[in-house]
This record gives structure tokens, sequence and C-alpha cells, in this order.
């Protein structure tokens, strides 16, 4: 798996298959709305600060949980 790089341009996808109820509806609220990488977290796992133009605010999430865009 490789990492997205700062500035990148994602999506992010709802993917819930074992994860809790709070992490989908965190997922749900951003579902499908495209974002730009500020941050990348290598540890304790692949995690990245997205910031959300049209929110006008950044969330974290699992690489598993973006797409490239």
């Amino acid at each position: 798996m490789q990492a997205f790089d700062l500035e990148e341009t994602v999506k992010t996808v709802v993917n819930v298959g074992e994860k809790s109820v709070e992490d989908y509806y965190y997922l749900k609220e951003f579902e499908g709305l495209q974002g730009r990488v500020v941050k990348v977290m290598h540890k304790p796992n692949l995690q990245y600060e997205v910031f959300f133009k049209n929110k006008e605010r950044i969330g974290v999430f699992r690489h598993c949980e973006l797409i490239k865009e």
C-alpha cells in the first residue's frame, strides 16, 4: 500500500465493513467529498488529515477510507 502524498487530492469512501457505529457516522458526514491531504501520519497506522474546502474543516481518515481522485 503506497501512501498518498501531501497536497494530493483524494475522495472519501464509507467503508464500514467491520467498523463501529461511530466510525460510520463520522465517515457518512464526509462521504464522496473531495479534499486535499495536509498531513500524513505513519504511526501507529497510516492515516491522513484531509482539508475539505466546502466544509472548511479538516478530517482524519485511515488509508482505506480514501481513494485517489
